[in-house]
Parts: structure tokens; sequence; C-alpha cells
């Protein structure tokens, strides 16, 4: 029969002593610093009476150790750990006399490590857009390769073809690694996005605490902690073809290291790593969630949750954590039956959920925190930077009009959209709102509310530095030109004025392939192209060139069905952005462009009539 322990340490400590006898029963004591080494055999003995409170890191290997590969139980025993934990944590700094300014200085330091840790899921985000830019980049390029060998193959003579049937072996094979390895990436991506969002809410329920606690004591005036600085982002590698395997090697090196630090930051924000979305849908369609407990909540209206006797929380917040879960394992079903639908051939046609419609209408702003698609692949409007996380126009402008529209710091997350993932994440109700050069088209108009334009750009030429050749559109005649697959008007420019075309699916390939030679210019939007001179002082815009059309209006894209009246606050908040704000953001993040038209670069703003014969709703 195994001895009876005996608990000494105060309630949460002596319950968080419980939790690890149970789950590392029947080991002994020894048996348990066997199984991890360190610290020492007297310092798990304290852990296991209460009389000490384990380190979280210590915790949380001890629950991986206990659990190995079954990750159901770690899911579920890393939650419980966490709870258990910061309360005993919490127990530990409090003495019971001081009128709760241990409390406070506890929720300070809680509130230190939710931004530090949230900063991190960006730093990881935004590592993982990087390496999915390279990747799709290699990937073109080994397509390339691919094509041109099964050409060649095609016309070689029989002497040729054995050392061809090899480079074409060769090639395929590293087209899948490639293909693997963008896989995971933009899983990585999206998971620690989910990860951002649980803590931000982390951050939010931490500081509506302090402002409890301190209305209770009325006393210990501490202001808030700073945010934790966000660590350095690297840059974007180059894709050169020599060490394209070296590459990749570094990528799958670095993609191991990210994995680790999401499996911290999952626990951290008490998500389950099984149930969590790895990727956004990929079957077109429109998933429509049921509004969850806190839709519907203002800022000033949520109320912070009581803690249970075993550190959990109760009421609105566990019923709201609960529901993320379901909502989680819902989308993940759906996604599987899906795909097996898919795979026997079977398809799915579906329609947006048509505007008005009872039940289906969804109102970003009535929420109690705003998500906000930005780019993070589009210098001067939006990119990853290594001290801010995001810089950039449009990454300016987006939080600029959240704290407008009545949204706290800690209330306002934005996240990084690639070009092809817009329509589908804001459709499906995975962002709010985007601010990503969301083009007004006429085709898009049925699809979402759009407001705006907050941006206007003609089309222009991107071209080698060295190049003097080129002037105007009519000069690209017979050169290969460069346009993304998804602009018919980039195309029809480049084949009006008898250029050959290159396509590629984003601006950013585009520009790779300038920049090794592998076309001679490049044809989009001219603002777009002027970022692209800041990042690289190897590339130029010819200003003169431009295509004599009437300018692309970039806009704020918000869900089909978005409330009029809540559309209206948003063109009031932009009417005011663009009266005020608007210089000072182009000029610091677009300083090319002012440096091209000195006494002209305001042009690119919209109008007062601008706003109102495009915008989807007439201001109030």
């Amino acid at each position: 029969m195994p001895r009876q322990r005996r608990f000494v340490g105060r309630p949460h400590a002596n319950a968080l002593a419980v939790f690890i006898v149970r789950i590392t029963d029947p080991r002994s004591t020894q048996e348990v610093f066997d199984l991890m080494g360190t610290p020492s055999r007297a310092t798990w003995a304290k852990y296991m009476n209460g009389s000490a409170v384990i380190p979280r890191r210590t915790l949380g290997a001890l629950v991986r150790a206990v659990c190995g590969t079954d990750e159901r139980r770690r899911a579920a025993y890393t939650q419980q750990a966490n709870r258990l934990w910061r309360a005993a944590d919490d127990e530990s700094r409090r003495p019971e006399d001081d009128g709760g300014e241990s409390a406070l200085v506890r929720l300070h330091e809680r509130l230190a490590e939710a931004v530090e840790a949230r900063h991190r899921a960006e730093l990881v985000a935004a590592k993982a857009n990087a390496a999915v830019g390279v990747l799709r980049d290699m990937r073109a390029l080994m397509e390339s390769v691919i094509d041109s060998t099964r050409a060649q193959l095609r016309s070689a003579a029989d002497r040729e073809r054995s050392g061809l049937r090899q480079l074409l072996v060769d090639a395929e094979r590293r087209a899948a690694r490639i293909e693997d390895e963008l896989g995971k990436a933009q899983g990585r991506r999206y998971t620690a996005e989910q990860a951002q969002q649980a803590l931000a809410r982390e951050v939010f329920e931490a500081r509506e605490e302090i402002a409890r606690l301190r209305h209770s004591i009325n006393r210990m005036p501490v202001d808030d902690l700073p945010a934790a600085p966000s660590p350095a982002l690297p840059p974007t590698p180059e894709i050169v073809m020599d060490a394209l395997d070296d590459q990749l090697a570094t990528i799958v090196g670095e993609g191991a290291a990210a994995d680790e630090e999401l499996a911290g930051l999952l626990e951290q924000a008490d998500l389950e790593p099984d149930s969590s979305v790895t990727s956004p849908p990929t079957i077109p369609g429109v998933v429509i969630d049921r509004p969850g407990p806190d839709r519907g909540r203002r800022l000033e209206d949520t109320a912070v949750p009581a803690a249970g006797a075993d550190g959990a929380p109760r009421g609105r917040r566990a019923a709201a954590a609960r529901h993320a879960v379901a909502r989680r394992r819902t989308r993940t079903t759906v996604g599987v039956c899906l795909a097996l639908l898919a795979s026997l051939g079977v398809s799915l046609v579906w329609d947006p959920p048509p505007a008005g419609r009872s039940g289906e209408v969804r109102d970003v702003l009535d929420g109690d925190r705003l998500t906000i698609g930005v780019s993070l692949d589009s210098p001067g409007l939006g990119e990853a930077d290594g001290i801010t996380t995001l810089r950039g126009f449009e990454s300016a402008m987006a939080p600029w009009l959240a704290r407008r529209l009545g949204f706290a710091d800690g209330a306002i997350l934005r996240t990084g959209l690639p070009g092809e993932e817009r329509g589908p994440r804001l459709r499906s109700g995975q962002v709010d709102m985007v601010i990503a050069r969301m083009e007004i088209t006429a085709a898009r108009k049925s699809e979402f509310v759009f407001v705006g334009p907050y941006l206007k750009s003609h089309h222009g030429i991107l071209v080698m530095k060295t190049d003097k050749d080129v002037s105007s559109f009519k000069d690209l005649a017979g050169r290969r030109v460069c346009t993304r697959v998804s602009s018919p008007a980039e195309q029809s420019l480049v084949r009006d004025n008898q250029a050959v075309a290159v396509n590629r699916n984003r601006l950013g390939e585009c520009v790779a392939a300038l920049r090794t030679g592998s076309v001679d210019a490049v044809v989009g939007s001219q603002v777009e192209l002027f970022g692209y001179t800041q990042k690289y002082d190897d590339l130029a815009v010819p200003p003169a060139a431009t295509d004599g059309q009437e300018a692309g209006l970039y806009a704020v894209a918000l869900p089909a069905g978005t409330p009029d009246a809540s559309c209206r606050r948003v063109l009031q908040a932009l009417r005011e952005y663009v009266r005020g704000q608007w210089k000072g953001d182009f000029g610091s993040q677009l300083g090319s462009v002012v440096q091209a038209f000195p006494t002209t670069w305001t042009a690119f703003a919209p109008t007062e009539g601008d706003l109102d014969e495009n915008s989807s709703c007439a201001s109030a």
C-alpha cells in the first residue's frame, strides 16, 4: 500500500501538490526525480508536499514527461496545471493581511508576461510568414525548372535523356520537400495567430482585473507596465539558386525551433494543441459561426470573473473558453468532412450570406475586441519590422481607426494576411476588418462592404535602377514583363503595349524575378512598386510612367451584411484620419513617393467626394 502523503502548504499550494502527486502516481519522490533529473530530490519533495510552488516551466516539463505522446491527456493536464499554478503562485506572493497590494503587483507581472508572450507569438507568425514567402518563391522557381526540363526531355536525343531524367527526378524531389515545408510554415503562422488572439484576451483581462483591484483598495496607484519590446525580426532571405538546398535546410531547422516555441505559447494561452486549427479552410465556401457569449459586449461592459477555490475562473470567462474550444473542434470536424467529400468527387457550392437576412448579419464593431487583417509582405504598406513587429502605411492606419472606433489598445489585434487569404478570412469571420491593399471593384462590392478609399494609385512600372531605357508603357514593347495572375488590368496593360507577359501569383515573386534577371520589368500599382524601391536600392520606378487610366482605390473592407450604422462609423473615423493623420503616416512610411512627387504626392489621398462616391454607405 502506498504511504499517505502529508501536505503542509497553503490551500492553493496544496491543491497544486495534490495534482502533481496524482499525475505522477504511482511514482515515489525518488522516481519523479529520476524521471526529471533536475532540480534536487529534496526540492521535488517540497513540490509534492505543498511547502514550495513548482516553477511553471518545470511543471510544463513534468506534464510533457508524464504524458509522452498522449496529446489529449497532455492538453487536459496542461489546462488544469495552468489554473492551479496561477492560483498557487498568486497565493505565495500575497500575505494574508496586505490589503491586496501583493495581488496588484502580481497582476502587473501577469500583464507583462502576457504582453511579452503576445510579442513572441507575433514574432513566430512573422517568421513563418517570411518563410512562406521564400518557399513560394522556391516553389515557383522549381516549377519553372521542372517545366523546362520536361520540354528539353521531349526534344532531346536518346543519349541526353538519361541525364535529363535524373535532373527531373532531383527537381521533383526538391519541389516535394518545398511543398511539405510550405504546408508546415502556413500551419505555424496560423497557429501563432490563434495564440496571439488568446494572449490578447489575457492582456485585456489582466488590465481589467488591475482596474477592479485598484478601485477596491483605492490606494497604491501604479501605472501600467510598458509593453515589452518586440524581438528583432530577421530580414526575408534572398533566393539564390545555387544555395537553394542550404536555404531549405535552414528553414527546416528554424521550423523545428518555432514548433517548440509554439508549444510553450499554446500552453501559456491555455489552447489545446490537438484541437487548435493549424490552417484556414481550403475548400471555398463560408463557415458561419454562432455568435459567442462575448459578442455584443463593449469594452466598458466587460466584468472580471471571480476565481473558484482551485483558481479556475467562473462564469462568462469560463463559458467563453469552453465555447472557443468547441468552435475550434467544430471547424476542424467541418474541414475534415469537406475534405472527404472533395476526395470522393463531391463539390459544394455555397452562397455568401446575403446582407440583412435574420441571424446572419455580423456587426464587427459590436464586440470587445477587433481583429484587423493587414499585409506582411508589402513594403511601405504592411511589412514585418524588427522593432515594432509591423510597419507601413496601412499598419499604422489600422490601430488609429480601431482606437477612434472605441477599442482599447489591448483589444486590437493586427494579423498578417497573404493576398489570396484576405477575402476568405473576412468571409469566414477569422478577421473583422481588412486593411491590406483591398481594391474596390464591381465584383468585390457584391461580396463585401467597403469604406473608402484611403489611398489612390495608378499603375506604374518597376525596373532595375541601371535600366534607363524605360520611361513609359510604350517602352515595354518586346520586353519580358511580370504581372500578377489575379490582376486582369495589369495583364491588359502588358498586352496592349506588345510586351511579353510573364505571370506570377504575387507581386513579390515578380520583384524576385526582376532582380534575378528573369524578367525586364514589373507592372503593378505605383504606390506598391515605390514601396519595393525602399526595400531594395537597386530598383527604380519611373515617375512619369503611368497608365493614364482611373486610379485604383484601396479601401477598408468589412463583412457583407455589416449594418449601415457601423459602416458610417468607420466612414466617419476614416474622414477624420484623412483630414489629419493621413499626411504624417504617408510621408513617414512611403517617403519614396514623396521624393518622386514633391509637389503632387497628396494626389494619392482621397477627396471627400471619393469617400462619398465609393463607400458602401453614406455618412450620417
